[in-house]
């Protein structure tokens, strides 16, 4: 989990608990964003697509469905079509 501003709106003591479990357990905004941006901006990266999927910094196995070209294909015109983006 990421510590972030979400849970400033808390109940006080609540929110309070949460920021000691927070700074024992929680990665800081930029940790939680370091995984996001190494698959986004990557050169070691360059010309890998699709397929996977990234957690704590490192490509984690997938099922095999994630790896058909047509059902990324198919994902992919679909999200743009509910987001009327086609």
């Amino acid at each position: 989990m990421v510590d972030t501003g979400l849970y400033r709106h808390m109940w006080m003591p609540l929110y309070l608990a949460q920021r000691a479990i927070a700074r024992l357990l929680f990665r800081t905004p930029a940790e939680g964003a370091a995984t996001v941006l190494y698959a986004a901006l990557s050169p070691d990266l360059e010309g890998e697509c699709g397929g996977g999927y990234w957690a704590n910094g490192h490509r984690e196995m997938t099922m095999p469905p994630t790896f058909d070209p047509q059902l990324q294909l198919n994902l992919w015109e679909t999200s743009l079509r509910l987001l009327d983006l086609h």
